[in-house]
């Protein structure tokens, strides 16, 4: 298990070493670990490199405010990567059909933070069960270069997004000090709240709202409506 500063190190010298980088996340993706690589893929370019955030399957509607369908790769057979970086997940079961490009690539890195379970056999991994979101802990990571990022600002809101997942637009007991403090610093890269949550949260599709009120209409009350 790494401590964060052989995380940084190890990421920076496997970023220069290797030609080709991938970042996953668990199967049916969330928007911690999804904005979380959206947000390590553009630091990766700053270190002139290219990576691909690759999915199972086309992001929803809810990231277009990311541009997320023109940074996402969508999986199939008999890719390769030379260096591969997992975001929120380090079991190969949670990665479900990208795992398949696991066993030739020549250096995996896993970051999580939940509990530790089957750590991938030959990926270096970190795990912060204290980080309220994985993107709370790439910005750990990179705070110090961001000012000097061309497009922080994008970074910024996706790293923003990955703790409004995860704290439910901060009403989860994960919530803490910290959390703030992040957000406050984020702030300095001229992020819009209001915006990210009507873009993220907010915003929904009408046939997922015609699907909520079909399920609404269902409700039934019993006990003297307790």
């Amino acid at each position: 298990i790494l401590k964060l500063n052989s995380l940084k190190t190890e990421l920076l010298n496997s970023i220069k070493k290797h030609s080709s980088i991938a970042i996953l996340t668990h199967s049916n993706p969330d928007g911690d670990g999804y904005c979380a690589a959206l947000a390590l893929q553009e630091i990766i370019s700053h270190y002139g490199k290219k990576a691909d955030v690759l999915l199972e399957k086309p992001p929803a509607e809810k990231y277009d405010f990311l541009d997320a369908q023109n940074r996402t790769k969508i999986f199939f057979n008999h890719l390769y990567y030379e260096f591969i970086i997992i975001l929120d997940a380090h079991s190969e079961n949670r990665i479900g059909e990208c795992v398949e490009i696991l066993p030739t690539a020549q250096k995996i890195i896993s970051i999580d933070h939940h509990i530790e379970q089957d750590p991938i056999s030959n990926a270096l991994t970190y795990i912060d069960v204290n980080a309220v979101s994985i993107g709370a802990i790439i910005f750990e990571l990179f705070k110090e270069e961001l000012p000097n990022i061309p497009n922080n600002h994008y970074i910024a809101n996706a790293i923003y997004t990955t703790i409004l997942n995860d704290t439910d637009n901060f009403v989860n007991s994960n919530v803490d000090a910290k959390t703030f403090e992040i957000c406050s610093k984020l702030m300095e890269y001229n992020i819009q709240p209001g915006e990210i949550v009507q873009n993220f949260l907010l915003n929904k599709p009408a046939q997922q709202m015609k699907f909520i009120g079909e399920v609404l209409s269902t409700i039934e009350t019993h006990e003297n409506d307790k």
